[in-house]
């Protein structure tokens, strides 16, 4: 089934575009389509139906939304590890506040009026790239190569990448050193996570067979001041250091 003249109003939780057909067999229901940005008009064909929902692929987006952008991660589209992406931080931003001020209407029951007043975003701090001080990547040796990236969005498949767009730099000048290290262990797959700190980066090496190979520095110092704390490369840490911090601030 073909929709056509589609607008995404929305974002949903897990960065679906989210639509409401005005006509046709599906008038009025939710359909979920990934790859869709708030304001775009696409052109898409239903790949899933149920009762009270659909989900749809896009086939061509016919008047690209205000805020659109062209991402910097070049396996954007393929890692589906960042779906906001495509989208600029203002419109990001109209959708977070929207859904969080959803979830709030509906467990906390405020009403319209409080909502608006309470119910704001914090000020960004930090860029749109280079942030997340922790990340967690899948590998696999093929023909002796070392291939490290992301799984696909709802498949095993690896996808690949030389250096993480989101990732703190000291993570990415890490990689090749972690490739190195599963290279020497011949170990066929398995997940690593690293952890940017203030003594540099740590890795956990997980083969798929089980089994924990520590590398780097297993345990690091992150935060800053009085809000610092040692934490090991396995333990829980918010991936975002700045936002961290203007939680840590608001709340002492």
């Amino acid at each position: 089934m073909l929709l056509r003249d589609l607008e995404i109003v929305r974002w949903a939780h897990g960065g679906d575009g989210v639509a409401y057909p005005a006509e046709g067999p599906l008038a009025g229901m939710v359909v979920f389509v990934p790859g869709g940005v708030p304001g775009d008009r696409v052109r898409a064909e239903v790949v899933k139906r149920k009762k009270r929902f659909a989900r749809a692929k896009i086939l061509a987006v016919e008047v690209p939304a205000a805020g659109r952008v062209e991402p910097q991660c070049l396996v954007q589209a393929d890692c589906g590890g960042c779906p906001w992406m495509t989208g600029d931080r203002a419109t990001q931003d109209a959708s977070r506040l929207e859904i969080l001020r959803g979830e709030v209407r509906k467990t906390l029951r405020w009403d319209e009026a409080r909502v608006s007043r309470d119910v704001t975003l914090a000020e960004h701090r930090g860029p749109p790239y280079g942030y997340r001080r922790r990340v967690r990547l899948a590998w696999q040796i093929t023909k002796g190569e070392v291939r490290i990236g992301y799984r696909s969005r709802g498949t095993h498949q690896l996808v690949p990448i030389e250096r993480c767009e989101v990732a703190e730099e000291p993570i990415n000048e890490a990689l090749e050193e972690v490739r190195a290290q599963i290279a020497a262990r011949g170990v066929r797959a398995g997940e690593v996570t690293l952890l940017s700190g203030q003594e540099g980066v740590g890795w956990q090496l997980v083969p798929d067979a089980g089994g924990r190979s520590l590398g780097g520095i297993p345990e690091l110092s992150v935060g800053e001041g009085a809000t610092s704390m040692s934490v090991g490369v396995e333990g829980f840490v918010q991936g975002n250091s700045l936002e961290t911090s203007a939680i840590a601030e608001h709340i002492s």
